[in-house]
């Protein structure tokens, strides 16, 4: 096992490393990965050896994916359901959203979609605004209040009638 580590053959390692400099990843996605050319045994070594040297951290990789998740004007449900999907611990994940999120403001978020529509936006705009809304995780309610959309409830989360 070590001498897979220390240079004879270090595939996993390589594979490993190579992922990392691409983006940070899970734990979980660089297990998945390994268990692809190696043993669960060799894949908990290298990604133990990445820990130690600490070029793998799930703390880091959800606070780096939930500020990402931020800036593409994701609600914080969905990014923590991101986080989770993608092999973070749901403590984890939610230090990270909280923390990321704790200054973000929901309301401030949609009023900004709001506004981009213009002074009196078409039904059509008007629903397609709320479909981008609750695609990105913002709370239904929320969202017909602000764009006038009192019905939305009969429109369900595509926008089709139900």
């Amino acid at each position: 096992m070590t001498s897979r580590l220390s240079g004879s053959d270090p595939t996993l390692l390589q594979r490993a490393v190579q992922a990392l400099r691409r983006s940070d990843k899970t734990r979980a996605e660089l297990e998945a990965l390994l268990l692809r050319h190696g043993s669960a045994e060799e894949a908990r070594v290298v990604l133990d050896q990445l820990v130690s040297q600490r070029l793998q951290s799930d703390a880091r990789t959800a606070e780096l994916r939930a500020r990402q998740a931020l800036t593409k004007g994701w609600a914080a449900p969905r990014a923590l359901t991101a986080l989770v999907h993608a092999g973070i611990t749901q403590a984890l994940a939610q230090q990270a959203v909280d923390e990321v999120y704790a200054s973000h403001n929901a309301a401030q978020a949609i009023q900004l979609e709001v506004a981009r529509l213009g002074k009196h936006p078409a039904a059509a705009a008007r629903l397609k605004a709320a479909r981008a809304l609750l695609r990105r995780g913002f709370a239904q309610d929320d969202v017909a209040r602000a764009l006038g959309l009192e019905d939305l409830d009969a429109q369900g989360p595509a926008g089709d009638d139900v």
